[in-house]
């Protein structure tokens, strides 16, 4: 029904108007060559309303068409507006009384990923709201019961989304997803419902029924931004609200993307990595995108080891000194936590490379621009491990190799191997992995998508907060975005302190041995210690933290606040010169049988049993 009353539907009809129009004034004329120019136009503009009348004698034939078309024109016009007027009056009445749905603020490529996995996954009802009338590259908005379209301008004035709001009934959603597409107008876009839910009555009278009901009813808000600088500073000053009721969450879908690949492809699932070892946990990226480089800035965050030998990452690309130059200028902190080993492109095609580095390779990500050369770089890649292991495995009954595990990641506008899904089962069959934003943009709670992470999180946070010389100055729902992220980023890296002991999270009914964790000895757990020191200390200079005195109030407390907005922390050390009490907040984030036991439906099993 959409599609009726598109504005390039209204501009086809208009152009068949002036035509007709026109020619109607020229079969006047020629009917009645004594006609005035000015009646030629008011007859003409008669046809369309079956109001002209003739003379017995012949009508010319361009006449003849004018009449018999302009009536058509009109009542389709008509037919028009009526079916316009149905479809916006059906659609405000399923907006009435509307609670519990999902509002999505901007269509294109990224939505159009959340739409399918919300529509085919989620029972609540979808409002959408855009500009884009021309709808044919959206696979997602086939005709569903669920979704509701209202077209408007995204970027339009302040006043006329305070309206909008009104209409789609925002006190009552459930979550909403802001992905304009533009920067600004998603943070505009946010002040503005925070405006509205101050001054809105029928918001604290839903909060009042819902809370009576037992029901969540926090309105999620998460905003898209692309600018990864301008994403981490409003992480800093959004979060919860607990006076309006509202959850403020600021993210990228490349990122959460690049997050979902670094934890899946971990190195240390191909290798053992122990203490003492000192050959570096060893990826290859292929590709310094935007993709690329959030994949090999999440590396440098994530992949710290019990051998305490900083990463190393392989990178290629054309003109690739030019490109880690630019990425350099973003976190120049990046060759402290990582070891970069530059790669022109050329010679990664060609198999001219350090083997003494590429064996060491755990997993390789492909995120170049176009999925063609994606696809052919992760074949290329397979080729060249494959040879080179020739001399080492007999060809008959031969499989393809799982080490290194090779990704193919999809460049976000693409929809390729969607539409030839024989691509993905062919690069499948050679052990290629494809990714894709949908793997992450599949829910409508963003952090729900790995709920167990998000426990442990807020796990840590209150352990954190427990120490005798700490008290609780903020509950989880009360913390800043950042703040979040940086107990998630903890949370995150457990996965790898428990396989580090050979153990794993599992369900608790799955029939495995379940670890002891007295066995772990003491000279274990100072190496989960400096583990999650090395980690911290990377996430930390990454986002443009340095060494720094600490600042004290004039009450003699610590000024957080002041040494956070200046990016200045005085744990930024070796684990081996912090203080007694610092060590103490390193031996809680690596605290994983506390941590998972908090997840009651999780038990930690031993991996090399089960």
């Amino acid at each position: 029904m959409g599609s009726l009353v598109k504005w390039g539907n209204w501009k086809f009809i208009g152009i068949l108007f002036v035509i007709c129009y026109v020619i109607g004034i020229i079969g006047w004329k020629l009917y009645d060559p004594s006609l005035p120019v000015s009646s030629a136009l008011y007859n003409s503009l008669q046809l369309f309303f079956l109001e002209a009348s003739f003379q017995d004698y012949s009508i010319p034939w361009i006449l003849e068409i004018a009449r018999f078309f302009a009536p058509i024109i009109a009542a389709a016009v008509v037919l028009k507006l009526l079916i316009s007027l149905i479809w916006k009056t059906t659609r405000d009445l399923r907006l009435l009384g509307i609670e519990n749905h999902i509002v999505i603020w901007g269509l294109n490529t990224e939505t159009n990923y959340l739409l399918e996995n919300l529509l085919g996954n989620s029972n609540s009802r979808i409002v959408l709201i855009t500009s884009t009338h021309e709808m044919s590259e959206f696979p997602a908005l086939k005709p569903a019961r669920g979704l509701m379209v209202i077209f408007a301008d995204e970027a339009e004035s302040l006043s006329d989304k305070t309206k909008l709001c009104q209409k789609i009934h925002l006190e009552s959603a459930k979550s909403v997803f802001i992905m304009t597409g533009d920067d600004t107008n998603n943070i505009e876009t946010v002040e503005k419902i925070e405006a509205y839910l101050d001054g809105c009555e029928k918001k604290r009278e839903a909060l009042a029924k819902r809370r009576t009901e037992n029901k969540n009813c926090e309105l999620q808000v998460f905003a898209n931004i692309n600018d990864e600088h301008t994403m981490k500073f409003m992480k800093q000053c959004k979060g919860n609200n607990p006076e309006r009721n509202v959850f403020i969450s600021f993210f990228n879908t490349k990122r959460m993307l690049a997050q979902h690949l670094i934890d899946k492809f971990s190195p240390d699932r191909y290798r053992k990595i122990g203490e003492g070892d000192p050959v570096p946990a060893t990826i290859l990226l292929v590709g310094l995108t935007d993709q690329g480089e959030k994949i090999l800035t999440e590396a440098a965050l994530l992949y710290h080891f019990a051998n305490h030998v900083k990463p190393r990452i392989v990178v290629s690309d054309r003109d690739v000194k030019n490109r880690m130059r630019s990425i350099y200028e973003d976190y120049p902190s990046l060759g402290k936590v990582a070891e970069i080993v530059e790669v022109e492109f050329l010679e990664l095609i060609r198999g001219e490379v350090d083997w003494q580095i590429f064996s060491t390779i755990s997993s390789c990500f492909i995120a170049t621009e176009n999925e063609g050369e994606s696809s052919f770089v992760a074949r290329k890649l397979r080729q060249m491990f494959e040879i080179k292991a020739d001399s080492d495995v007999n060809g008959h009954d031969r499989e393809v190799s799982t080490v290194p595990a090779i990704v193919a990641v999809i460049p976000m506008l693409s929809r390729f191997f969607d539409i030839v899904p024989e691509t993905r089962q062919k690069l499948e069959a050679v052990n290629i992995a494809i990714s894709n934003p949908g793997e992450v943009l599949n829910t409508d709670n963003l952090f729900s998508t790995n709920e167990e992470i998000e426990k442990i999180a807020m796990y840590f946070h209150w352990e954190y907060n427990k120490r005798k010389d700490k008290t609780l100055d903020k509950v989880w729902n009360e913390l800043e975005d950042s703040e979040k992220d940086s107990n998630r980023y903890a949370a995150r890296h457990l996965p790898i302190k428990l396989r580090f002991l050979g153990v794993r999270i599992a369900d608790a009914s799955t029939d495995c041995p379940i670890f002891d964790q007295n066995t772990v000895t003491e000279d274990q757990k100072q190496t989960m210690h400096i583990m999650e020191h090395r980690r911290w200390m990377a996430y930390r200079e990454l986002n443009g933290f340095v060494y720094g005195q600490k600042w004290f109030k004039e009450d003699g407390k610590s000024n957080k606040e002041v040494m956070n907005i200046l990016m200045i922390n005085n744990s930024i050390k070796p684990w081996h010169e912090l203080e007694p009490n610092i060590k103490e907040i390193d031996s809680i984030f690596a605290n994983a049988g506390d941590a998972v036991a908090e997840l009651n439906k999780k038990i930690v099993v031993d991996s090399q049993k089960s």
